[in-house]
């Protein structure tokens, strides 16, 4: 069985002329094997098959409408536990003198301290699916 560095020599040798250099090989790739990182509609196909196309190039899009209301959902998540943190953290400032003049228990001002450190944690959980609807979202595009 002949290789196809074989078959190119035999071709290669019809020609009168010597030529020098070296030959790429095309890359083919399938949509299939680059994809898109989230499912949805595809509602834009910029390309067909056996199209030439250039890294960076947008090839199809997906139906961004449920990203955008996973991005407005986020926000509005993300809103709620800063006004959340905001209310702890003043409550917290207001019974701390409280606490040291002993007109509020050590242990109600443990929970005031907990309860800051929750909406903090809620905070930060909020900004992470934030980030993450919004990253989503950009995958629409490939």
């Amino acid at each position: 069985m002949a290789t196809w560095s074989q078959n190119f020599a035999d071709k290669l040798t019809f020609f009168e002329e010597q030529l020098t250099g070296h030959i790429d090989q095309a890359q083919t790739v399938g949509v299939d094997e680059t994809g898109f990182r989230i499912g949805g509609k595809i509602i834009a196909r910029h390309v067909e098959t056996g199209d030439r196309v250039v890294q960076g190039q947008l090839l199809m899009q997906l139906d961004p409408e449920d990203s955008t209301l996973q991005c407005e959902v986020a926000h509005s998540d993300w809103i709620a536990a800063r006004s959340q943190l905001a209310q702890m953290e003043a409550e917290e400032n207001r019974m701390r003198p409280l606490v040291q003049n002993r007109s509020v228990s050590k242990s109600e001002y443990d929970i005031a301290l907990a309860a800051r450190d929750t909406a903090r944690a809620r905070l930060d959980a909020a900004e992470r699916r934030k980030q993450l609807a919004a990253n989503q979202k950009s995958y629409c595009d490939l």
